[in-house]
């Protein structure tokens, strides 16, 4: 898989038969081609994933730090502050279906599963 470096090593040990440094690995053009091709599919991959999480979401995009005026009251933001028993279930569902639209976690209370969204 790796090619072990001999180049300028090799020429500070000429004195030792069988010497190869070990130091480091290199990586051979064919590894390196193998690897691109794998960021050009993770790359596929992570803009379908994007797309599917901006179509999907029901959530509205704020940015967590610095989130809008009527973030606490408005029950789609991140910022949402449930006030009731009923509020806080629907805010619960809503923050499950976002994490699991994302590949995340959807175990901990109301607080843990916000900061997985930020």
């Amino acid at each position: 898989m790796f090619e072990k470096c001999g180049r300028w090593c090799q020429a500070l040990h000429l004195e030792k038969e069988g010497w190869q440094c070990y130091h480091h690995e290199m990586i051979s053009p064919d590894m390196l081609e193998n690897m691109g091709t794998q960021v050009e599919a993770l790359r596929n991959l992570l803009s379908v994933t994007v797309d599917e999480i901006t179509t999907e979401s029901k959530m509205r995009f704020e940015n967590p730090d610095r989130l809008k005026p009527n973030s606490e009251t408005y029950h789609k933001s991140i910022g949402f502050i449930p006030n009731n028993h009923a509020e806080k279930t629907q805010f619960s569902a809503l923050l499950t279906k976002e994490l699991m639209l994302r590949s995340l976690p959807t175990d901990g209370d109301i607080v843990i599963r916000r900061e997985r969204l930020r």
